[in-house]
């Protein structure tokens, strides 16, 4: 709760007449060994249409008796709002909201979760879970499951074998009243297994069956069916489904032998080298080798070079680096040349689509270090990424490149890089991003705990104002 109270004029004011202390500015959230993707903090007026599905339909399955209406799902004060009411609509007696993020956004591995307060009653069955985005089901994995007439127990599932016959896995842990207050719910998936945490406690995990395909999130509150019962005479209507937040991580994984020094032909660590590609001892910008590639005598087409491949997810932007030389003793000919290139791939390893530079050429100088650098962003059904130096010689010509310290990876991603003063998610600062905030504030709103310190304080309204004057990147 705020310790006192304060009118946003008398905070403007009072701000307009004194300096600005040096107050810590709100970080990006980060869990050790993973890196923020996607994020949905909810700080709009409005549930983005860009970033989330709407559904619009009596659910036909699991005896469910909520018609699921668009509008039935909102947000203010930085929260999500899932409201459940008796409303007759399409022959069902209730209505509610179930919203997903397929074909905006999917991943494959890593870790999904969600800050969420559930509702109490009979009948009420909200959830956070997964589902392939091929469209086949199952897999699933159920992230949360509560029932509402046992708020204090989350199931975890993970759903598996042919659409025919579908089995499951999974496990419950009671613990507080998830109706009483927010707590954070979150899976890490593995190619190898799935773990299941509330509020960053390790409560359940499985190594069978696991999904190995992209999935996107999903988030609904049912009413009714064959598990959690129908409501009766002691259910309160309507109720919410509150979500804080969602975020999705990715397993950080770097670039293996940047500078190629294990390089060898029984140890790759990680590069493939194809064509004339082969270690070198010449040509390296620090450390003692390099990758040496080299066309061949007479005319091609010819190519040679050197390829790593990483996870990517689409929207994501990534960066590959490398530094090359060619000397004027051997320096490119005729009409060769090479790049630098991000090649995405889809989850059945075919090429979607490749951004290039063209590093070095015969005109380049010689016996000089060459810095190139490619960015660009990661396009839809991607599932892996691959930087790749290719040494190109169309005809006749030749000559030897050496390529070192390469780079690879991914910068955090533009469509999802949260700005946390611009509370209104304009895309701009401005003073209603301020008025917002302290309305938030005064509401205990869970966004107005801006330095996410657990209680809504004054020093929350100073952090926000220092970033707020400062800018975001």
């Amino acid at each position: 709760m705020p310790c006192f109270h304060l009118s946003a004029r008398q905070v403007l004011a009072g701000l307009a007449c004194s300096s600005i202390g040096a107050a810590a500015i709100a970080q990006q959230p980060s869990v050790p060994g993973y890196r923020l993707v996607w994020t949905e903090e909810f700080s709009g007026s409005t549930v983005s249409p860009t970033r989330w599905n709407f559904e619009n339909v009596a659910w036909p399955y699991n005896g469910e008796a909520q018609f699921y209406l668009p509008q039935n799902a909102s947000a203010s004060g930085g929260l999500l709002r899932i409201r459940a009411e008796r409303q007759t609509f399409g022959g069902r007696q209730y209505t509610s909201a179930r919203i997903n993020t397929d074909n905006k956004f999917e991943q494959q591995f890593g870790r999904f979760e969600a800050r969420m307060k559930v509702p109490a009653g009979r009948g009420y069955w909200p959830a956070f879970w997964l589902l392939p985005a091929s469209g086949a089901w199952p897999p699933e994995i159920d992230v949360m499951e509560i029932l509402g007439h046992q708020t204090s127990t989350v199931y975890m599932t993970q759903h598996f074998g042919p659409t025919s016959a579908p089995a499951n896995n999974g496990g419950s842990f009671t613990g507080p009243d998830f109706a009483a207050d927010f707590h954070d719910f979150a899976v890490e998936w593995s190619p190898s297994r799935i773990d299941w945490f509330v509020d960053g406690v390790l409560r359940f995990s499985t190594t069978t069956n696991v999904p190995q395909e992209p999935m996107y999130v999903v988030l609904n509150l049912a009413v009714g069916g064959f598990w959690p019962g129908y409501p009766d005479a002691s259910t309160v209507f309507p109720q919410n489904m509150l979500v804080d937040w969602v975020r999705v991580y990715s397993r950080d994984e770097p670039l293996a032998n940047p500078s190629f020094e294990t390089l060898n032909a029984s140890a790759p660590a990680s590069w493939q080298l194809f064509g004339n590609a082969q270690s070198s001892t010449t040509g390296a910008t620090t450390g003692t080798r390099s990758v040496r590639a080299f066309g061949v005598g007479g005319a091609g087409p010819h190519y040679s070079g050197a390829f790593q491949s990483l996870p990517a997810s689409p929207g994501q932007v990534w960066r590959a680096t490398a530094n090359l030389r060619h000397l004027a003793s051997d320096r490119l000919a005729g009409a060769s040349f090479v790049d630098l290139k991000i090649e995405w791939y889809n989850r059945s390893n075919q090429l979607i689509l490749a951004n290039l530079v063209t590093a070095l050429n015969p005109s380049s100088p010689t016996d000089t270090t060459v810095p190139a650098v490619v960015q660009a962003t990661a396009p839809p059904n991607t599932a892996s990424a691959r930087i790749a130096i290719v040494y190109a010689q169309p005809g006749v010509g030749s000559g030897s490149v050496y390529v070192d310290d390469a780079t690879f990876g991914y910068i955090f991603p533009a469509q999802t890089t949260v700005c946390v003063a611009d509370v209104n998610n304009s895309g701009t600062l401005d003073i209603v991003d301020v008025f917002e905030f302290l309305n938030a504030w005064f509401s205990v709103a869970p966004i107005a705990d801006f330095n996410r310190s657990g209680d809504i304080t004054v020093q929350d309204i100073f952090d926000f104002l220092n970033t707020w004057f400062q800018g975001c990147p």
